[in-house]
């Protein structure tokens, strides 16, 4: 989910060429770092609270995730412009908060599957695949789920389409492999669409479903050192499940992927707990 980081300042007398120095300087930065500025100005008056400490500057940022904004707040370009900051203000607050507007307002949103999109999930799978090309086998990247797999999938409410338009963009089903567990066993999103937060709406609505139904916890495989695999997931709050603590029936999952052809040092196992208190790092 994106982040919004929020700022407000009143101006020390005589501040106002330490920030000019300092927007000139940071307004590039956000930009490079993939933020975009949607408000940034001088409040008009104070309704609620001390018009005398009303601020003189208010600005929201916002970002592709929480982790987005710590990174840009932390580098050593923005560091550089902290000291025109502190000369700039003699007051000044920033906020992360989660951008709760960003579903609302996204073009895209999550349904039931519907009977044709049965026929035109398999588009979406290869042109996704496309993106792997070197990480699995062309065998591997040839693969498409059959109309019986995605029709049992649907008859069973395990299947989720995602659409923007009314257009077909992106589909995440599950399977039940062991007692209390489900397993995201496929999630893809065509790469005209990537990027986009689609992926991101699939994972949640998975894992909302899961723990509204009772569910311990929701598992998956994917590639350990692709972006938009591993390191997309554990934002997301999955956690890696060493190989030693694998069950049976993830054993059984891993055992299939390398009789296919893919490495199993490339390829990891993570799980979310739909117990709240069982997570560390939860920001699905």
């Amino acid at each position: 989910m994106s982040a919004l980081l929020i700022t407000v300042g009143r101006l020390r007398p005589g501040g106002a060429p330490a920030l000019d120095r300092y927007a000139a300087g940071v307004l590039p930065l956000i930009a490079a770092a993939g933020g975009t500025v949607i408000v940034r100005g001088q409040p008009r008056e104070t309704v609620v609270g001390d018009q005398a400490r009303q601020p003189d500057l208010v600005a929201v940022i916002r970002f592709r995730s929480t982790t987005a904004v710590r990174e840009f707040l932390e580098s050593e370009a923005y560091q550089a412009y902290v000291p025109d900051s502190r000369e700039a203000f003699e007051d000044v607050q920033s906020y992360i908060a989660t951008d709760l507007m960003a579903d609302i307002m996204s073009p895209y949103y999550i349904t039931p599957p519907r009977p044709d999109d049965l026929v035109r999930i398999p588009a979406i799978e290869l042109a996704a695949a496309s993106l792997l090309h070197g990480h699995a086998p062309a065998s591997v990247l040839a693969e498409t789920t059959s109309e019986a797999e995605l029709t049992a999938r649907w008859s069973e409410g395990h299947l989720w389409t995602a659409r923007t338009d009314d257009e077909l963009v992106g589909f995440a089903y599950v399977k039940l492999i062991e007692p209390a567990v489900v397993h995201l066993d496929e999630i893809d999103v065509h790469p005209a669409h990537g990027r986009r937060g689609v992926g991101t709406l699939l994972v949640r609505a998975v894992c909302r479903w899961a723990a509204e139904a009772g569910f311990q916890a929701v598992t998956l495989r994917t590639f350990r050192a692709v972006p938009w695999n591993m390191p997309f997931y554990a934002k997301l709050g999955f956690e890696e499940v060493a190989d030693l603590e694998l069950n049976a029936a993830l054993r059984a999952l891993v055992d299939d992927e390398a009789r296919r052809g893919l490495d199993p040092g490339r390829r990891v196992t993570m799980r979310w707990p739909c117990d709240s208190r069982q997570r560390t790092n939860r920001l699905a």
